[in-house]
């Protein structure tokens, strides 16, 4: 196959793939992307550096990173907005169930939207003490050839090390 025929297979190929995600294409500008916030949270990162008392090397540090995750609503309400509603949410789940996050990754929230896909990550939600639920929700009952492994698939295995 001459170059000339390979070229035009590939932009062919290319021109079918552009067609394929033209909804995307179309909605990109819209959706909010970490590349975009840039600015946001190097802001962010000198408003908690500030509220920590935490130089650049200490930012840098994972072990204070570890050493000064935020586990008090106090603290985390002095980072983002929180409404009432929300940081008594946060106190009672935080009464059941431990939590933290890590100063680099509170950077990354927006302060302003509870809906936030970073802040729906790491702050504890009221819906975490909601009862029911299934105890097996991915079947692995059935696919656990033995205490301890999932098998899902043939090429493929899961190994617990930890019952937690």
């Amino acid at each position: 196959m001459e170059q000339k025929e390979k070229r035009i297979i590939s932009l062919k190929r290319a021109e079918e793939l552009k067609k394929r995600i033209e909804d995307y294409t179309r909605e990109k500008e819209y959706i909010k992307t970490g590349f975009k916030n840039e600015e946001i949270i190097q802001e962010n990162k000198n408003r908690i550096m500030e509220i920590l008392g935490a130089s650049q090397e200490d930012w840098d540090n994972w072990h204070w990173q570890v050493a000064n995750r935020i586990t008090d609503v106090e603290t985390l309400s002095k980072i983002l907005n929180l409404s009432e509603k929300e940081k008594n949410e946060i106190e009672k789940v935080g009464k059941k169930f431990r939590w933290a996050i890590s100063p680099y990754y509170a950077s990354l929230m927006d302060r302003d939207d509870p809906s936030c896909p970073v802040r729906k990550q790491a702050i504890p939600s009221i819906e975490e003490l909601a009862e029911g639920g299934e105890a097996d929700p991915m079947g692995e009952e059935f696919t656990s050839p033995v205490e301890g492994i999932t098998r899902r698939y043939p090429d493929r295995l899961i190994i617990k090390v930890t019952n937690q």
